[in-house]
């Protein structure tokens, strides 16, 4: 199958051609063969930076998996299939329904795709509002992350979705403590954010001072990602004006925290008129609290603005 020839893969009843309609399972083979051919199409259209073709192909995707999705019985697919459809479904608006290919795998019992969907299982329920099944999957999460047959890249999946699951609980000892293990193995999917949530953990408990250098640290690494960024440069300011100290030329905390709020504002200004219709309302609410701070803060008595620090510089 090319990708060219993958247009034609299904006819207009979304059947495909030349395949006896009883054999389900090689039916459900070249499915997943074709979407195969269409993941690769949209990787080097992302790579391409062509958002339109990557966007096109996406589409398509979907509307292949959800054709799977409704089409097969779980006992007319392997484990393989299942595996690929509990995966997708997983990261669709209705995870749960990744369930029953996951439980059927592990119903199976073979081994090959067993600790996978345990852990894509536990994912699930991790999310649930259901305290029993909370318990369920920090069980499986915890055993996914020492499990023999565990690859790195399931490791630290399982790791971040275990300090996911404890900030939810707002169990913040175990969330600082998960979060500086996933530091310690070296794992870097999630980095960002479990930084996030261990700066989180740290302001939670009261050690303010920890928090004020996490924060700090975030919005100094991720600094283009407004998503993350902004608030925790927002929090970092706020405690630094809180638990911070002089610096060595005797700046006071509280103009070393307007400073860098105000300094991001000032060179932020262009890029978020520019783009402020593509972002979220919580990236647009984010950039505008801490604009206002900025504000609020300028006001106050011992607080020297930008405007006033620029005119100090300049030759008499």
């Amino acid at each position: 199958i090319s990708g060219k020839s993958s247009k034609c893969a299904f006819n207009s009843s979304g059947v495909l051609p030349d395949i006896d309609n009883g054999d389900k399972r090689a039916r459900a083979l070249l499915s997943i063969a074709v979407i195969g051919v269409y993941e690769d199409l949209h990787k080097d259209a992302i790579a391409k930076k062509d958002e339109e073709t990557a966007k096109k192909l996406h589409t398509k995707i979907e509307v292949l998996f959800e054709d799977m999705n409704t089409r097969f019985d779980v006992d007319d697919l392997s484990d393989f299939i299942l595996i690929r459809l509990g995966d997708f479904v997983a990261k669709t608006d209705s995870p749960e329904k990744a369930l029953k290919y996951y439980d059927k795998i592990i119903e199976n019992g073979r081994a090959q795709f067993k600790v996978r969907s345990q852990f894509g299982r536990a994912g699930i329920l991790a999310k649930s509002n259901d305290a029993s099944k909370q318990l369920d999957a920090k069980k499986v999460l915890e055993e996914v992350k020492v499990h023999k047959d565990s690859d790195k890249k399931t490791k630290d999946s399982a790791s971040f979705q275990l300090v996911e699951l404890y900030t939810r609980q707002q169990d913040w000892a175990s969330v600082i403590a998960e979060a500086k293990d996933y530091n310690q193995q070296g794992y870097k999917v999630h980095k960002k954010e479990v930084a996030h949530n261990l700066a989180i953990g740290l302001d939670k408990t009261g050690d303010k001072v920890g928090a004020m250098a996490a924060y700090n640290a975030i919005y100094n690494r991720y600094k283009s990602e407004w998503k993350i960024s902004v608030p925790a440069l927002t929090r970092a300011a706020e405690l630094t004006r809180e638990v911070g100290k002089a610096d060595l030329k005797g700046t006071s905390p509280k103009q070393i925290a307007y400073n860098m709020a105000a300094r991001f504002i000032k060179g932020s200004a262009k890029t978020f008129v520019k783009f402020q219709a593509d972002m979220t309302t919580q990236e647009v609410e984010a950039y505008q609290n801490l604009k206002t701070l900025v504000e609020a803060w300028e006001g106050e008595a011992g607080i020297t603005s930008l405007k006033a620090q620029q005119k100090a510089l300049q030759p008499k």
